[in-house]
């Protein structure tokens, strides 16, 4: 029995060091779900909506649900500046807003496009681009949640837009989508791009695994024979 247990930890180990080995690589969207932005109704000089989402929902709508499409989130391009510098009049800008009186603490749900070898991939990074210029009473988020977890993360320097990492995750079970939520520090919180990282462990780990399970099971087998 020891040299079952042996075996199984041995296996165990293995697998988890080599997918921990594996480079982080970037995961596609296939599509998220979430409210759409708010606008002029909301307070705001312009409609901050989601408005080449491709998906079901009105985007010319506050807060109107938006579901199984893409948009300005996972569309590869980043604001290049804060909000007052990138956004229109005409609500074609960069970044979604969500303004609290309208959508409180928006969560938005993505799902993962499925890998060749069927969603095994490990999630281990998130990276948002948001805006923290104080402006308008757009702020960074005072917490951001993944899967419901509150995460640590530093935000870009106050009076500017740039990069969150929230590094750390470990979702070890295969899994295709990830809910992520914003709670407003402000009045505003606007963000221009979502991106997801992981691994997904390579063959070789799964051999080993697999070579290692076959032994255990051919040591149960000869100690059933010898009972």
């Amino acid at each position: 029995m020891m040299v079952v247990r042996h075996v199984l930890a041995t296996a165990a180990v293995l697998a988890a060091a080599s997918a921990h080995a594996t480079p982080l690589r970037q995961f596609g969207i296939s599509n998220y779900s979430m409210p759409n932005g708010s606008g002029v109704a909301a307070g705001g000089s312009f409609n901050y909506w989601d408005d080449f989402y491709d998906g079901t929902g009105n985007t010319n709508v506050d807060g109107a649900p938006l579901a199984f499409g893409r948009g300005d989130l996972s569309n590869g391009f980043v604001a290049p500046a804060t909000w007052n510098l990138t956004e229109s009049v005409f609500g074609f800008g960069p970044y979604v807003g969500w303004a609290s009186s309208t959508t409180l603490n928006p969560t938005v749900a993505f799902t993962i496009a499925v890998t060749a070898n069927q969603a095994t991939w490990r999630l281990r990074e998130l990276r948002v681009h948001l805006d923290n210029s104080g402006i308008g009473g757009v702020l960074a988020p005072s917490d951001i949640l993944v899967d419901g977890i509150s995460r640590n993360f530093v935000a870009p320097t106050f009076g500017t837009a740039g990069w969150v990492t929230i590094a750390g995750l470990s979702s070890d079970v295969g899994q295709n989508g990830v809910t992520v939520q914003f709670r407003q520090a402000g009045e505003w919180v606007f963000v221009s791009e979502v991106e997801l990282f992981g691994v997904v462990p390579e063959p070789a780990s799964w051999a080993m695994m697999i070579g290692g399970l076959g032994l255990v099971g051919s040591a149960m087998r000869r100690r059933r024979q010898r009972a």
